[in-house]
Parts: structure tokens; C-alpha cells; sequence
């Protein structure tokens, strides 16, 4: 069974995470600044970041 995925800034990446600690699933691409860089003040205590600027928050 193929696992659903989405676009996130030109790359195909999974809906949904399994991590150590819970499933997390994709939210929104992170905003960047001037240089291209990504501000961790952007997300909330249930998120994380990935490459390619995938924000993922944790499934309640």
C-alpha cells in the first residue's frame, strides 16, 4: 500500500510521518526569510521542520 504524498516546494513528500513519539502529519511549507532561511519562531511546540521547509504537526 503506497502512502499518500503532496508537493512541497517542488518535492514529493509523505502526508503522514511515523516518528518515535507519534504520527505527524504534513501542515504547511514554512515561510523563509530574505537569505532563505527558516525561523523556528514559525512553529508550535506539536511541529517540526524537514527538508524541504515541510512543517508537520503531531496527530492528536
Amino acid at each position: 500500500m503506497m502512502s499518500e504524498t503532496v508537493l512541497c516546494r517542488g518535492r514529493e513528500i509523505a502526508v503522514i510521518r511515523e516518528e518515535e513519539d507519534g504520527s505527524y502529519k504534513f501542515d504547511r511549507e514554512a515561510l523563509e526569510d530574505k537569505n532563505g532561511g527558516i525561523s523556528l519562531s514559525q512553529l508550535r511546540d506539536d511541529e517540526f521542520v524537514v527538508a524541504p521547509g515541510a512543517i508537520y504537526r503531531k496527530i492528536k
